[in-house]
């Protein structure tokens, strides 16, 4: 039998008592409530436990506009970036300049930290407002940025499409916590969640694997200009889905009045402490960080926010090397412009990240997070095989197979991982612990792109194929690490069923008062 000290310290949150209102409330103080998915399986024994994405979305009617609206923002992400890219080439071939990977690569990173700058922030917004309302205002804001992307092509200024760009991502940085936190809240039980992070990504996937071919296709056909103005018409269209999902969307019903304490003795400690000044919303939101920054910390699994991390480091790099392929001519057997193969490796990618998942998903549950955590590792396997593949076999053809594969283990990692800490993560903490998984992955991003491009430049005797095998020995590290991490019974392996717990406790009571009864008799007869 398994007995109170059996069981992980971290674990505790989800095993105490039920009846024992003491400990159910001190676990609450520390980890406050497990987010609506991880309860409603043992509340809503009607609901399916494995429903069809089509049954789902049927059913969902809040789910189905906020997947549109998501289809609608990264579409125009996508044509954007695409745009963006042809314009800097375009404007440096005007200027009588060669071709510059570190030129794409500071894109890449003015796409990526802001984002990582603004997280934090938008995590709080999370947790604190509506995110339905916060998502909604941000696309707003999103579409005015197409107004700076005009500026910056009548100006032919590459400085200001990367302000431009800074811009836009600071709102996406906002973004991205309210739009992940919101999921959990969209559904009914883990089987239901499971389905929706994955639609989720099986919509990025399309975008990635459609948008980035249809991009390049309106970047030829209606030219750069009007794909900016595209991008803005997304960012409303996005609002205006939105604007048709039902219902409120705020964690936050902590009255405003305790939040905040004040005393007459002490003006400036209530300055400091009243919400609508404005040092008095700096503050709010330095603690709500902190607060974060501790939940995380005490969490049992706190190591898997560097799960997307650590796959970012290679991954980060890959469409620098995705440009260098597209430009190298000894790869084809027959004729084909850089932009076309370019175009086709970005597809490819797509069409691996929608493939992954999709297999995967059949051998995993949410119920039992511990295939979620062995489904990551073999997501890094699969990256793996994908860069090695990339560093050996240099004809066009095995370069998309294998940008196909790579793609696929890069697109398990980040659902699967997400999924782990949508089910593990406090409601009321939901955005800020996804913010910073957020923001870990795309630092590293950010970090692995601006180091290969800059190197790529200053070495020109590294290929994009020696890069390659670079990437693919820093992955065979890093998914050394996490096998180690999970033969060794940590993250996802040391979750607990919190039902199944109640029922081993329940069992372990009945067995001591057995033995009271049957003391107490003997005594007795004694």
């Amino acid at each position: 039998m398994t007995t109170r000290q059996d069981i992980p310290a971290d674990t505790s949150s989800r095993s105490f008592r039920q009846g024992d209102n003491a400990t159910e409330q001190a676990v609450r103080d520390l980890h406050p409530l497990p987010s609506p998915s991880s309860q409603s399986d043992s509340t809503n024994s009607d609901v399916p436990s494995r429903l069809s994405y089509f049954d789902f979305l049927c059913t969902n009617r809040n789910f189905r506009w906020f997947i549109s609206s998501y289809m609608m923002t990264h579409f125009g992400e996508w044509l954007t970036y695409v745009a963006s890219i042809d314009f800097i080439e375009n404007i440096r071939e005007k200027q009588g300049l060669p071709t510059s990977r570190t030129a794409v690569s500071i894109l890449m990173v003015v796409r990526i930290l802001p984002n990582v700058v603004m997280s934090a922030l938008g995590g709080t917004m999370a947790d604190c407002l509506d995110r339905r309302h916060v998502m909604m205002g941000l696309d707003i804001g999103g579409a005015t940025c197409a107004g700076l992307f005009l500026y910056a092509y009548q100006q032919e200024s590459i400085p200001f499409l990367y302000l431009a760009t800074t811009v836009q991502q600071c709102l996406a940085g906002l973004y991205a916590p309210s739009h992940s936190a919101m999921v959990p809240q969209l559904v009914q039980s883990d089987a239901e969640l499971q389905i929706a992070t994955t639609l989720e990504g099986f919509t990025w996937s399309a975008m990635q694997a459609f948008g980035a071919a249809f991009s390049g296709l309106i970047v030829e056909v209606l030219g750069i200009k009007m794909c900016f103005m595209i991008d803005g018409m997304t960012y409303v269209m996005s609002a205006l889905c939105l604007g048709f999902v039902r219902g409120s969307f705020r964690v936050d019903d902590i009255p405003k009045e305790k939040e905040f304490t004040t005393t007459k003795d002490d003006d400036d400690d209530e300055v400091l402490r009243n919400p609508s000044s404005l040092l008095g919303s700096i503050r709010q939101t330095c603690d709500m960080i902190m607060e974060g920054g501790r939940y995380i910390q005490s969490s049992y699994f706190a190591a898997l926010i560097f799960l997307k991390g650590m796959a970012a480091i290679p991954y980060g790099a890959c469409d620098v090397i995705n440009v260098g392929f597209s430009e190298d001519e000894s790869n084809m057997s027959f004729q084909m412009s850089p932009n076309e193969k370019l175009g086709i490796l970005f597809s490819l990618v797509g069409v691996g990240c929608l493939l992954g998942p999709l297999v995967a998903d059949r051998w995993v549950q949410v119920e039992q997070p511990k295939t979620l955590q062995v489904s990551c590792i073999v997501g890094f396997v699969l990256s793996i095989v994908g860069y090695f593949g990339w560093a050996t076999i240099h004809q066009f053809w095995s370069l998309c197979i294998f940008s196909t594969i790579r793609a696929a283990g890069s697109s398990i990692i980040w659902i699967h991982s997400t999924l782990m800490l949508q089910k593990f993560t406090a409601l009321q903490m939901m955005g800020r612990v996804l913010a910073a998984d957020y923001a870990i992955a795309l630092f590293f991003e950010a970090a692995g792109a601006y180091i290969c491009g800059v190197f790529m430049d200053h070495h020109p005797s590294w290929t994009p194929y020696n890069v390659s095998l670079v990437l693919a020995v820093v992955s065979t590290l890093t998914t050394t690490y996490w096998i180690l991490f999970h033969l060794s019974g940590r993250g996802a392996c040391r979750f607990i069923d919190p039902n199944i717990t109640v029922e081993i406790d329940v069992d372990l009571e009945v067995d001591e008062t057995s033995a009271q009864l049957k003391s107490n008799r003997t005594n007795k007869l004694l």
